[in-house]
């Protein structure tokens, strides 16, 4: 016989419960697919954009690897930095 307390479930109930964070990557992917199809389907048919022009926001995407080279070199800058002067 089993000691006081609550005793183990054996029954799972036949439901696994998806993490809450794949569920918020799922929906980033999906949600940027949209963005990115749909922009290029609306540049594309509505106004008549060829190339490069079809992508949505075009420039910023192509200043994004830049930016973010930027970031990283500001924030190992500042990490380094020593603003005090040790005793």
């Amino acid at each position: 016989s089993p000691g006081p307390g609550p005793s183990p479930s054996t029954d799972d109930g036949g439901s696994k419960k998806t993490p809450v964070g794949w569920i918020l990557v799922g929906l980033f992917l999906g949600l940027t697919f949209v963005y990115f199809v749909g922009g290029i389907l609306l540049l594309k048919y509505k106004f008549q954009r060829e190339g490069r022009e079809m992508v949505p926001q075009v420039d910023f995407w192509s200043s994004l690897p830049g930016l973010i080279k930027d970031g990283f070199l500001f924030t190992i800058a500042k990490a380094r930095r020593q603003d005090y002067q040790p005793l």
